[in-house]
């Protein structure tokens, strides 16, 4: 017996030594679920959007001087020649139209904004775009007041958005705001202008001073 058993343990250390394992009974549990995410997303309230320089109204002029300053011209000065109309096309762009436009012509368009999403949102920026493509965007949280600059590289045009920087906005909320311009030395006399506002919002906890990637 005393022999059988060392063959026994001779034989189990040399299958251990060849890698030869015994068997393990075993089984597994496959767990599945649902997530369900959010959306950013702000809206245009149809409705909201108002001029400074209706028809019917006296003008007022800028006395800004160049591409960085946009001085208001008060009390307004004594004629009727220049229009601005604004409308909301559909929840992210608001367009607006500038008649008979001329150097130093201010106005300004009020609007609100609304979170139309589920997640906490933060306002990023508007972009503003001409009816001959160009373009400029203002930041939020950077410089408010942009010069916009026509086909030729020349500032014609001095914007400022007045947006709190870093305001918040939860689902549901919405928010007062305006975008005021001034045109300059170099816009033409009796134009018309048409240009169009779209506004981006970033998810509350990305939002942060200078360009986010992904983003305009």
């Amino acid at each position: 017996m005393k022999k059988i058993g060392l063959l026994f343990l001779s034989l189990v250390l040399v299958l251990g030594t060849l890698g030869v394992g015994y068997a393990m009974w075993w089984s597994e549990i496959a767990v599945t679920g649902h997530v369900a995410t959010g959306t950013v997303q702000i809206c245009f309230q149809t409705g909201s959007e108002d001029t400074s320089d209706p028809a019917g109204t006296l003008d007022r002029g800028c006395l800004g001087s160049d591409s960085t300053h946009l001085v208001i011209q008060n009390p307004p000065v004594r004629k009727d020649v220049g229009q601005t109309d604004a409308v909301v096309k559909n929840c992210s762009e608001l367009d607006v139209t500038v008649q008979n436009a001329y150097p130093y012509y201010y106005a300004a368009v009020d609007f609100a904004f609304f979170n139309t999403g589920t997640i906490p949102v933060k306002l990023w920026c508007v972009v503003i775009t001409d009816d001959a493509g160009n373009s400029t965007t203002i930041y939020a949280n950077g410089n408010r007041t942009v010069g916009m600059k026509d086909s030729d590289g020349h500032y014609f045009m001095v914007l400022w958005w007045g947006c709190p920087q870093g305001i918040q906005l939860e689902p549901g909320e919405g928010i007062d705001t305006s975008i005021h311009f001034g045109f300059l030395e170099s816009m033409k006399q009796n134009a018309t202008l048409t240009f169009s506002i779209k506004a981006y919002a970033v998810q509350w906890n990305e939002y942060r001073p200078g360009p986010i990637p992904g983003y305009p």
